[in-house]
């Protein structure tokens, strides 16, 4: 087996880190593969946490509680089931490839995190999507 193109920190004695998944995706007309990273930071002395994306390509991003209660209202006042975060990369006519850290929301609530990915074909032409979605910890599992 093939080691991976992104790991998860190692703990330190400011943090400990949970890998949540990982995405691999490939693009033929760089020849290249693209790795992203979803993993949870936890701090050993407030127990405050946050949902980090690492990207091989592209920048990540960082989810914060407070940041993403706020997006999670503003999206469901707005009727959007869910909003973009950070880094995203929209297609055009001559570039198809997509990527997007999407935050998900129910009646102004945080349900997800998804990271959706869409490179290219030897072709040109949009690959199949790839998609990861992880629920949103709530109450006792955020924490952990």
């Amino acid at each position: 087996m093939l080691k991976p193109l992104l790991e998860v920190p190692a703990d330190d004695h400011a943090h400990t880190y949970h890998q949540l998944g990982y995405l691999a995706a490939y693009d033929a007309v760089l020849n290249s593969e693209y790795a992203f990273l979803v993993y949870k930071e936890i701090d050993r002395d407030s127990n405050a946490w946050r949902m980090k994306i690492k990207s091989t390509h592209t920048e990540g991003a960082t989810f914060e509680p407070a940041a993403v209660e706020t997006k999670a209202r503003e999206a469901g006042a707005k009727g959007k089931p869910y909003v973009r975060w950070g880094f995203y990369c929209e297609p055009t006519m001559s570039d198809p490839r997509q990527i997007e850290y999407r935050l998900h929301q129910e009646q102004g609530k945080p349900t997800a995190i998804e990271l959706f990915v869409r490179l290219r074909t030897y072709e040109h032409q949009a690959d199949t999507p790839q998609s990861l979605r992880f629920p949103w910890p709530t109450g006792k599992q955020a924490a952990s």
